[in-house]
């Protein structure tokens, strides 16, 4: 079988050759234009349901609203694996984890079916809203707003009904959370003084603002529904009748008049004050060193980072032409940067590496010949692996494109292979036959060399958890390149070497040959007998136990994104404000010092956001310039970053410092709020600060720092199973 390849390959070696240029050629061309993404789509099917509760505490959430929504409505629903939720004060989420294989529109579709009998639960929240889905890493942009002659209201509106709006209907897009939104709203502000001497109540005052406007939230009031104007029937047509609703500012709504005043002609602005005013905010955006609009994008599972960037940087080109005096700065945090210069640097890397084989073979063979013929292998097997890639219809990423490069080691070897046995190979016989045998012996060395990596890679697979969230991808582009490898070396490669050869001299290979000849006797030997499969099979189990028995340590890559994050956490009660303006003046220190390129960040939540925390937490998302991304410029920022003394306090807040997708062991610092005469950081890592730092007590006291904790998990993991019908 592998003889009659290796014949068709040199017999049809003119068609077989050109094939393989226009294949090479279509490869290099889809190479320069497809983005490489950093991860992969290793995230479950997962469905999030949030309900807004503004006003409520963490255990009213928890019992008003999760509970009923978890019991009532989405209780048994098919495919659910595990379901999660949080409550925190005024917001309510529950998380849906689904079986391995469950179709992702189906999932949606069971959970919406539940979500449309929302009338059986309690009026204590607004309709729960299922979140769109998002990427594994869903962060495609970070957007400031900010403008010197519009305030923070005026930015809200235009983000609500122009921004966001314009930037939802980019394709690729899932979700735009505004972190500091600002409503505008007409606020009544009881005077109990004034009250008192008018004679009116504050049921009183209620209902005459909610009655005054055209529909109010309030159910007890006659303007819960919307009064109807019904229709004038003339001889000949009939007209509609529409109200207007006079109120339109502060001053209109001041002159109506109060509902049961025990006076005479008593207003709504002789009782209370009336102002234009935002709502509470749940959130707080940071834009240099103040307040502004942090527009937070992220995209659709399966979308191209780079292209999904371009498109908003287009929208976004688009909107500043019609809204003159406001900046909007896309540079806090842009990922399809970092994708841009890891496609360059993977280019770069295979190319230093094929040079590095070209050389090798010039000073091994000193002929063209075999320099040409193991070059052109190489190159075409990896081409031939990514083209296996592509073919997937998946973006591609660094993990798949890391096994591509480890298995063009088989390609090199069964490269120089070839050439070493079309060396061999009797003088006096023609150049085809000489090829002919020399491919048609390495053949089977070939086929049992890839049989042992794919089995080396397939314990891979079997990883569950963390570890088994990016080795697979890697281990597919380990198992496509070597079967890339393996065409290129029973197809291509004797078609190209025969016809180069054209009865030539392959070149001296005496050097080579002493170096691997003992190690191709051994291989035929081993080959030619069972040996050969059981040892392939001891060697994958002795993987598969190696792999099994160091699951507990990290096997994610720490890839060298230019972003840092910084996180805050203030004790319990504190307002966005006084975060935000702590925060500010954290990033006006950060943004002064040397390699950083811009500072941004947010505090608190966003309506329909991914971050489930409370106002009292906070991130500053640092980019930093080229050439300062390495793990000895990230600690130097951090020693150079003088923080103020009343944020090391105990009383303070709590800092943790990490890169964008690093893991909780990589946190450069810790600020630990200790003793009094604590006024240095503790550098020592959190996991092992119970034996090394003396100023860690082992257990929180009642009411510290560490036992405010305002959210209440619950997780289920025993509800009824069904598998996906066809």
């Amino acid at each position: 079988m592998i003889g009659r390849v290796v014949r068709v390959g040199v017999q049809s070696r003119v068609l077989v050759v050109l094939i393989a240029l226009v294949l090479a050629v279509f490869g290099v061309v889809q190479v320069r234009g497809t983005p490489v993404e950093a991860m992969p789509e290793f995230a479950p099917v997962v469905v999030e349901v949030q309900s807004e509760a503004l006003g409520l505490s963490a255990q009213e959430v928890e019992d008003l609203v999760t509970v009923p929504l978890e019991s009532n409505l989405l209780s048994g629903v098919a495919w659910v694996d595990q379901m999660t939720s949080t409550s925190i004060p005024g917001l309510s989420s529950i998380v849906m984890t689904f079986e391995d294989g469950t179709d992702p529109i189906r999932a949606r579709q069971v959970v919406q079916e539940r979500l449309t009998q929302g009338a059986l639960l309690t009026n204590a929240s607004k309709a729960p809203v299922m979140l769109q889905p998002t990427s594994a890493a869903n962060r495609v942009m970070m957007i400031g707003l900010s403008s010197e002659q519009s305030s923070l209201v005026d930015l809200s509106v235009l983000s609500r009904w122009t921004i966001r709006p314009k930037l939802m209907s980019v394709e690729g897009v899932a979700n735009v959370a505004v972190w500091g939104m600002r409503d505008r709203q007409l606020q009544v502000q009881a005077d109990p003084v004034r009250m008192k001497q008018h004679g009116v109540t504050l049921d009183e005052l209620v209902a005459t603002t909610g009655n005054s406007l055209w529909v109010s939230p309030l159910s007890f009031l006659e303007a819960s529904t919307p009064g109807r104007g019904g229709f004038l029937d003339l001889p000949q047509q009939r007209v509609n009748v529409q109200h207007v609703s006079p109120i339109t500012d502060s001053a209109a709504l001041g002159r109506i008049a109060v509902e049961g005043a025990t006076g005479a002609g008593v207003t709504l602005a002789d009782v209370a004050q009336i102002v234009e005013a935002p709502p509470t905010i749940i959130g707080d955006g940071i834009v240099g060193d103040t307040s502004g609009l942090v527009l937070v994008v992220e995209k659709q599972p399966g979308t191209s980072t780079a292209e999904v960037s371009a498109s908003i940087e287009q929208a976004l080109a688009t909107l500043s032409a019609g809204l003159p005096g406001v900046t909007m700065d896309s540079s806090l945090y842009r990922p399809a940067d970092y994708g841009s210069d890891l496609g360059r640097n993977l280019l770069l890397a295979a190319a230093l590496t094929l040079l590095l084989v070209v050389v090798g073979a010039v000073l091994m063979y000193r002929s063209w010949r075999p320099v040409v013929t193991l070059a052109a292998t190489v190159a075409l097997a990896w081409m031939a692996g990514w083209l296996l890639l592509w073919l997937r219809d998946a973006p591609m990423n660094l993990l798949a494109l890391t096994g591509l490069g480890a298995g063009a080691v088989l390609a090199i070897a069964q490269g120089t292979g070839a050439v070493d046995a079309i060396g061999r190979m009797p003088r006096d016989l023609p150049p085809l036959r000489r090829v002919g045998g020399a491919y048609g012996s390495l053949g089977s060395n070939a086929m049992y060399t890839s049989v042992a990596a794919a089995l080396l890679a397939l314990p891979v697979f079997l990883l569950e958890g963390r570890s088994g969230a990016a080795l697979p991808e890697a281990a597919t582009g380990f198992l496509l390149a070597t079967a890339g490898s393996l065409i290129v070396a029973l197809l291509v490669a004797p078609a190209l070497a025969a016809l180069i050869a054209g009865g030539g001299d392959p070149g001296e290979t005496r050097a080579p040959q002493r170096l691997w000849s003992p190690i191709a006797t051994m291989a035929g030997r081993l080959a030619s007998s069972a040996v050969a499969l059981v040892t392939v099979v001891l060697v994958g189990l002795a993987a598969t136990a190696s792999m099994a028995l160091t699951l507990d340590r990290e096997t994610r890559p720490a890839f060298k994104e230019p972003t840092l994050v910084l996180k805050a956490e203030a004790p319990a009660g504190t307002s966005p404000q006084a975060l935000t303006t702590s925060l500010g003046t954290v990033a006006g220190t950060v943004r002064t010092l040397e390699g950083v390129a811009g500072v941004g960040g947010h505090v608190g939540r966003a309506v329909q956001g991914e971050r489930i925390v409370g106002s009292n937490t906070g991130e500053l998302w640092i980019t930093l310039e080229d050439g300062q991304i390495g793990t000895r410029s990230r600690q130097t920022l951090w020693m150079r970053l003088d923080l103020p003394a009343a944020w090391r306090h105990p009383s303070g807040r709590t800092w943790t410092a990490g890169s964008r997708r690093s893991s909780p062991r990589q946190k450069v610092l810790w600020w630990c709020p200790c003793t009094d005469r604590c006024r240095r950081p503790c550098r020592v890592p959190r996991r092992t600060r119970s034996r090394s730092c003396p100023r860690r007590t082992a257990s929180p006291e009642p009411g510290s720092w560490r036992s405010r904790r305002r959210t209440i998990s619950r997780s289920r993991s025993t509800w009824p199973r069904r598998k996906p019908s066809a």
